[in-house]
C-alpha cells in the first residue's frame, strides 16, 4: 500500500476566501494519497472551519492547523489553531483539540525544532503568537503575544501591523516574523523554558516601504535570507548578520514578474480587499526545492509560478522562468519531499494542478494532471 498522502487546507462554506466574490464549497481539510506518478485521488475529507493554513509535525504523527477566522457577532476574535492525530498507515485525521490565538485571521503556523511549540501570526488582531504542545501532541493554552503598532505606506493595505509569518529559523538560531503592514521582518529568541519571545539584538529589519514583506524562507547554507513581498511582486535577498550587534545585510531585490511585462500593483478594492483585478498581480507563496538550489514563487494575477535558482559564485537569485498554472489566483503551493513534483493551487478557479520539476535544472514541466479541489489554499505532505 502507498503510505504517501498530501494534505491540503481550504476555505470553507459559507466563508469566502479573500479576493474572492464567491463563496466557498470546500468542507474542511481534504487527504488526497499520493502515487508514484504524482497524481492524487481524494481518501478522506475533514470537516473544519477555514482551515487554510497546515502544517505536519516532525514525527509525521501530527497535523495542525489554523482556523483563520475574524470577529464574531460580539466583536470578539475567532481565530483558533487546531490539531489531528494522524494515523501513519492510512494518512486519515481524527481532531485532538484547539485553542484560541486571541486574534483574527491566523495565517502562517510552524513549529520548534524540540517538537515542543507552534508558533502562528494573527494577520488582522493579535500579533505573533506562541502555544506549548502536550505530551500527546495537542495544543496548550499560549505562552506569549508578540504585537506591534504602526503602518507602512499604502494605507489601502499597510493601516495597521498585518502579521503574516512566522517560524523558527534553527541554523540561525532565533525565530523570525513579517509583517506585511509595516514592512519589518522582526527577529527573537526564544525561551526553551517559558516559550517566551524575547528580543534579539537584531531585533528588526526594514524592507521597502510598500513591498508588504509575507513570506520569508532562509537557505540551510545560512547565508541567504530570502524574503516575499507581496505588494510589489518582489524578492529581497540578505545575508545574516555578520555578529550579533548588526542587522541583516541587503544583497538583492528582484522582481517575480518577467522584465517585459504589463502587470503592474493591483489597486485597492475596499468593498473586497485582496481582489486581484486582470492586469494586477501579488505574490503569495514561496517555497525552496529540497536540493536547496531553485526557488519557486506564486504569481496571483499573472497565474504563473516563477522558478528561480541560486548562483552559487555570486550568492545571488537569477530567475529561470514562468509556468502558467492553467487556473486563477494561484495561492499556495509545495514541493513533494523527493523534489519531482509540485502542487499547486488555483484558488480562484478551484483546482490542483501537478507539475513536474527536472531535478538537475530545476524547471518546471507544464502540468501534468489538473483535478477539482474547492478553493484549495496550502499543502503539507
Amino acid at each position: 500500500m502507498n503510505n504517501d498522502f498530501l494534505y491540503v487546507g481550504t476555505y470553507t462554506a459559507p466563508h469566502c476566501a479573500p479576493g474572492e466574490t464567491r463563496p466557498s464549497e470546500a468542507l474542511g481539510i481534504y487527504v488526497f494519497r499520493r502515487h508514484p506518478n504524482g497524481h492524487i485521488e481524494l481518501a478522506q475529507t475533514v470537516p473544519a472551519e477555514n482551515p487554510s493554513y497546515i502544517v505536519i509535525s516532525p514525527d509525521r504523527k501530527t497535523l495542525y492547523a489554523v482556523s483563520e477566522l475574524g470577529l464574531d457577532s460580539d466583536d470578539k476574535p475567532q481565530g483558533k489553531v487546531l490539531s489531528f492525530r494522524r494515523d501513519l498507515k492510512s494518512g486519515k485525521l481524527s481532531p485532538l483539540n484547539s485553542q484560541p490565538t486571541l486574534g483574527t485571521w491566523p495565517w502562517r503556523l510552524s513549529g520548534t525544532s524540540d517538537g515542543r511549540r507552534r508558533l502562528a501570526a494573527n494577520y488582522g488582531e493579535g500579533g505573533f503568537v506562541v502555544f506549548p504542545l502536550d505530551a500527546k501532541g495537542g495544543i496548550g493554552p499560549l505562552s506569549d503575544v508578540k504585537g506591534f503598532v504602526g503602518h507602512g505606506p499604502d494605507l489601502a493595505r499597510q493601516s495597521q501591523p498585518h502579521p503574516h509569518f512566522i517560524a523558527e529559523i534553527p541554523h540561525l538560531g532565533c525565530v523570525m516574523g513579517a509583517d506585511l503592514g509595516t514592512d519589518r521582518v522582526h527577529m527573537w529568541l526564544l525561551g526553551a523554558s517559558d516559550g517566551k519571545l524575547r528580543t534579539h539584538t537584531t531585533a528588526t529589519s526594514q524592507t521597502a516601504g510598500g513591498t508588504g514583506p509575507r513570506h520569508l524562507i532562509v537557505h540551510p547554507d545560512s547565508k541567504r535570507i530570502v524574503i516575499l513581498n507581496e505588494l510589489s511582486s518582489s524578492l529581497d535577498v540578505f545575508s545574516p548578520a555578520s555578529d550579533e550587534n548588526s542587522g541583516p545585510i541587503w544583497r538583492q531585490t528582484l522582481s517575480t514578474l518577467p522584465t517585459d511585462t504589463a502587470f503592474t500593483r493591483p489597486a485597492y478594492d475596499p468593498t473586497n480587499p485582496g481582489f486581484v483585478p486582470a492586469g494586477g498581480n501579488t505574490t503569495a507563496e514561496i517555497r525552496l526545492h529540497p536540493n536547496g538550489r531553485f526557488l519557486y514563487v506564486t504569481n496571483r494575477g499573472m497565474n504563473t509560478v516563477a522558478t528561480f535558482d541560486f548562483d552559487e559564485t555570486f550568492q545571488r537569485l537569477q530567475p529561470r522562468g514562468w509556468t502558467p498554472t492553467r487556473g486563477e489566483r494561484p495561492r499556495g503551493m509545495n514541493v513533494s519531499p523527493d523534489g519531482r513534483f509540485l502542487y499547486v493551487g488555483n484558488q480562484g478557479s478551484n483546482t490542483i494542478v501537478g507539475i513536474g520539476i527536472n531535478p538537475i535544472s530545476g524547471n518546471l514541466s507544464e502540468p501534468l494532471f489538473e483535478i477539482p479541489c474547492p478553493t484549495p489554499v496550502d499543502y503539507a505532505f
